[in-house]
């Protein structure tokens, strides 16, 4: 009986842990991901009129609608999924390397 008890709490003992350090790095996957916004919305306002208009035809039309919504417009609510900000933070990488070109 004691050792199912032991196993029990055990389990209960480490799926508090791991909810926890998994809501600890959303959250600073988060933080990078708005920081980075933040990042990339700086840099595109240095650009001037010409190098925005050449920029925004390079993007395809999901990139162009991130950028437009996500980065250039405030998001309206940050996903609580470590799998989606990611996903994010690739589309991210992808117009940072694009938006170099004309930096």
């Amino acid at each position: 009986m004691w050792p199912i008890i032991i196993i029990a709490f055990i389990f209960i003992l480490v799926f508090i842990v791991s909810r926890k350090n998994y809501i600890n790095r959303t959250n600073y996957l988060s933080d990078n991901f708005n920081a980075f916004n933040e990042t990339l919305k700086e840099r595109y306002e240095k650009l001037n009129d010409q190098q925005k208009k050449l920029f925004i035809s390079s993007l395809e039309k999901d990139l162009y609608l991130f950028f437009d919504n996500e980065i250039l417009k405030t998001p309206s609510k940050m996903p609580q999924n470590t799998w989606t900000i990611q996903q994010r933070m690739m589309k991210q990488q992808e117009i940072a390397s694009r938006l170099k070109k004309f930096i």
